[in-house]
């Protein structure tokens, strides 16, 4: 089973404790993008604690991780 958002926030925490399986395209929208990540408790749990202002990441490591998405997204969208 598959976790998909589009959410970049919740993305970049996500991918600092799991791996992205993959970035696809919305169906229907050529330029929104969905990030997919394999379903388990544990990403149930840290989503929540994320929607929940529980999260708890060092800012460094959260920036870095937006700054790797967002060079994935423009490096697939050339």
């Amino acid at each position: 089973m598959e976790y998909v958002t589009s959410d970049l926030g919740l993305t970049a925490y996500l991918a600092t404790k799991f791996p992205l399986v993959r970035i696809q395209t919305i169906e229907g929208q050529t330029k929104k993008k969905a990030f997919v990540f394999k379903n388990s408790q544990e990403l149930a749990k840290e989503t929540s604690s994320y929607w929940n202002n529980t999260a708890k990441i060092e800012p460094n490591t959260y920036f870095q991780s937006i700054k790797s998405l967002k060079t994935r997204l423009y490096s697939e969208n050339m």
